[in-house]
């Protein structure tokens, strides 16, 4: 039941038992003098009995929609607690996957390192290579040209 019909119901039983009430007191003054009074009297409590039995549905009704709106936050609770343990799952699953990756990174950077020192090793010794070669090929010109010359 909604949240307007329950407080229209509300309004509908406090109207129809003040105009009942109305209507009888009304009813029950004009025949005062009458030997029906006694009978409106007792019509006059059994209205406040069936008021008091509405006011009782009402509350139990109240209840109702108390403990079925509780159910209902319970699940949704628990169904928000499920999503976060997933994130925490998810977060985790993705902080081990970094500093996997991480660790992937820095092997890496160390491979590059040693890559770099050895090419430049092989630069230096190629450079070394050359001008020897350079040289030696100057130092035999250099003869030849003393021998033959």
């Amino acid at each position: 039941m909604e949240r307007g019909s329950l407080g229209q119901l509300q309004g509908e039983c406090v109207w129809r038992y003040c105009s009942t009430l109305a209507f009888i007191r009304s009813t029950f003054n004009s025949l005062a003098n009458t030997s029906r009074a006694q009978g409106l009297m007792n019509i006059l409590e059994e209205s406040k009995f069936t008021n008091e039995q509405a006011l009782l549905n009402n509350d139990d009704l109240r209840f109702r929609n108390r403990e079925q709106l509780i159910e209902k936050l319970e699940r949704v609770i628990q169904e928000k607690n499920a999503s976060i343990v997933k994130l925490e799952e998810r977060e985790q699953y993705l902080e081990d996957t970094l500093k996997k990756r991480n660790a992937e990174f820095v092997t890496l950077e160390e491979k590059l390192r040693k890559y770099e020192e050895k090419t430049h090793t092989f630069e230096q010794l190629h450079r070394l290579q050359l001008q020897t070669f350079e040289k030696t090929i100057r130092d035999c010109q250099i003869e030849n040209e003393r021998k033959y010359f």
